[in-house]
Parts: structure tokens; C-alpha cells; sequence
């Protein structure tokens, strides 16, 4: 059975994290005493970029000088780290897949647009229980996605083969992020993308649920192990117990 090698996005993709990022924005509006809001349907529709690039486009439609902005970004990082903690949580059977993974020998990684330090922190307060190889955050020097350099970096570190990897994502970001580094993308249709859009179908993999998900890996790796040809019941006990029926 040949390993699999899986990078995951964070919001979106392994968090449910929307709901405090708003409430985080709201919060900095009504403490500077703003006449502004937002909702969850426009905060979805500029997450994806990074939490600087969020703020800029949460401040669009508001009339700010560069100094307040920069006083609502000091603002809005204070209440995400607090909303961080209690709003954000794990999509259903995340934890369950990660942990699985992880015990098959397999390298776990993040790539995420979010600050560095509070991609860590969250990695922290949400998943204690896991040991990411890598977690890779927003910093300074270093492109955001969907730019590959993130995970040319990881890959170089853990001396890891393309052909072995797949990067996880939910938006067209994710998506363009593994095509520009050569990898094999999976998208997931529970985070913050536009899913009926065009750019989906280009995806390597699409999958609704974290059960899908392994599904698909355990799929991956059955396959690129050449021993998925020529069977009509095969049970296999990697990541669960899992029958495939043909």
C-alpha cells in the first residue's frame, strides 16, 4: 500500500471558522464605533486570502483614512484571536480522519493564508491531539497562496515526491494553488467555495464529507499501489474498515 502524503488549507477545510471571523469584524466596527456590519454571505465571499486581505475587503465599502485601517486591523486581530476559540470548530469526522491518517504512517501538513502565529495557535486550541508534521502560515517573505511556494517549501522539507502528494483545499484558491505546484488537489464541497462554478470541475477530487474523503485516499492508495484491478470484494483495514464492492 503506497503512502499518501496530504496537505490541508485550514478554513474551510479542516475549521468551521467563518461565523467567528465576522463576529470578529462586527466587533471591531461597533468598538470604533463604526455605523458598519457585515454577514456571514459577505464575509464568506472574501474569505480565502488571508486574514489582511479579509480585513481590506470587510473595509471596501467603508470610508477609513490608512491610519484607522490600520487601527481596525490591530482591532480585528485582537477579537479573532478571541472568536478563534469560541466559534471555530472542526467539521465533522476531521478528527477522526486525521488521526487515521496519521497512525498509517502518513505526513500531515498545513498550508493556510492565515498569520503564521495564529495558525499555530488554532492548531493548538482545535486539534491537540494531532501531530502535524508541518504547519505553514501566512509570513512575512513568503507568497500567499495561491502561489505554490508554501508547499514547494513543505515538500523540500519532508523530501517528499509530487506524485505522492495531494493538496486539500475548499475554494478555487485551493485548487490553483495545487495545479501551480504540480500536485493532485482535492476540494471539498462543505467549506466557503462557489461550488456550481466552473473552476470545480478541474479538481482532481471532489469529496462532500470527511468519510468521502478517506474513501477517496484509501482509493488513492490502492491504486497507485497497482492492486486495485481484477476484484470483487475487497475489505482493507488501513483507515477503518472499509468495503469496496465492484
Amino acid at each position: 500500500m503506497k503512502d499518501i502524503n496530504v496537505i490541508f488549507d485550514m478554513d474551510g477545510t479542516l475549521v468551521e471558522s467563518l461565523l467567528g471571523l465576522v463576529d470578529a469584524a462586527n466587533a471591531t466596527f461597533k468598538e470604533m464605533k463604526i455605523d458598519h456590519s457585515i454577514t456571514y454571505e459577505e464575509g464568506k465571499s472574501y474569505i480565502g486570502a488571508g486574514a489582511f486581505v479579509f480585513v481590506k475587503r470587510v473595509l471596501s465599502g467603508v470610508n477609513l483614512s490608512v491610519k484607522e485601517a490600520k487601527k481596525f486591523q490591530e482591532i480585528y486581530l485582537k477579537y479573532y484571536k478571541i472568536y478563534q476559540k469560541t466559534s471555530a470548530k472542526p467539521y465533522p469526522n476531521l478528527k477522526k480522519l486525521l488521526l487515521d491518517l496519521k497512525a498509517n504512517g502518513c505526513h500531515l501538513c498545513i498550508a493556510s493564508n492565515k498569520p503564521d502565529e495564529l495558525l499555530k495557535l488554532a492548531v493548538e486550541q482545535l486539534f491537540p491531539e494531532i501531530k502535524f508534521d508541518i504547519i505553514f502560515g501566512q509570513q512575512p517573505g513568503i507568497p500567499d497562496k495561491p502561489n505554490p511556494t508554501m508547499i514547494f517549501k513543505i515538500m523540500e522539507s519532508l523530501k517528499l515526491n509530487p506524485s505522492d502528494c495531494v493538496y486539500v483545499g475548499d475554494s478555487k484558491y485551493d485548487l490553483e494553488t495545487a495545479v501551480n505546484a504540480k500536485i493532485d488537489s482535492l476540494i471539498v464541497t462543505y467549506g466557503y467555495g462557489y461550488y456550481d462554478e466552473p473552476w470545480i470541475k478541474k479538481a482532481t477530487y471532489v469529496a462532500s464529507t470527511a468519510d468521502q474523503i478517506e474513501q477517496l485516499f484509501i482509493d488513492w492508495m490502492l491504486y497507485n499501489s497497482q492492486i486495485q484491478n481484477n476484484y470483487s470484494k475487497l475489505e482493507y483495514n488501513l483507515i477503518g474498515k472499509l468495503s469496496y464492492d465492484k
